[in-house]
C-alpha cells in the first residue's frame, strides 16, 4: 500500500514530466524557413537539387518536416537539439562525406533553438554551414 507521501511523490514527479515534454515539444521549428543551397544534397536517402528550399513543421506533429523547392519534396523526423551558440542568423548544417553532402541541423535565431535530422551519421564529418 502506498503512502500518502509517495503517492504525492509520484505525482509531482510525472507533472515535472509533463512540463518538460511539453517545453521540448515547442523548441521545434516554429515557423516556415528558407534557405538555398549551390550544391545538391541528400535528406535521408533522397537527393535533391541544388536551389532554393522552405523547411515547414508539420502541424500535426512538429518533429516532423517538409523540406520542399515546389518540385521536390521530402518529409524528415527531427529530434530538438541546443545551440552551444545561439544563432545570429537561422542557419542549416550540412555534413560532407566524400563528395555528398547531406542535410544535418536546422537553426532558427529567433528562438535559438533547432532540430537535428535523424538518423545521424556516427563518423566525423566536414561541417557547412549555410546562412539565409
Amino acid at each position: 500500500m502506498m503512502t500518502f507521501t509517495r503517492v504525492t511523490r509520484i505525482a509531482l514527479a510525472a507533472g515535472a514530466l509533463v512540463l518538460i515534454s511539453t517545453g521540448a515539444a515547442h523548441a521545434q521549428l516554429p515557423d516556415t524557413m528558407k534557405f538555398t543551397t549551390t550544391f545538391p544534397f541528400m535528406v535521408g536517402n533522397q537527393q535533391l537539387p541544388a536551389g532554393a528550399y522552405s523547411v515547414t513543421p508539420l502541424p500535426q506533429d512538429n518533429a516532423l518536416l517538409r523540406i520542399s523547392n515546389g518540385r521536390n519534396s521530402v518529409l524528415v523526423m527531427t529530434e530538438n537539439e541546443s545551440p552551444r551558440v545561439p544563432p545570429k542568423h537561422d542557419e542549416v548544417t550540412f555534413i560532407k562525406r566524400g563528395d555528398t553532402y547531406a542535410l544535418r541541423d536546422i537553426w532558427d535565431s529567433g528562438t535559438t533553438s533547432g532540430v537535428e535530422l535523424l538518423p545521424v551519421p556516427s563518423d566525423r564529418p566536414d561541417h557547412v554551414k549555410v546562412r539565409r
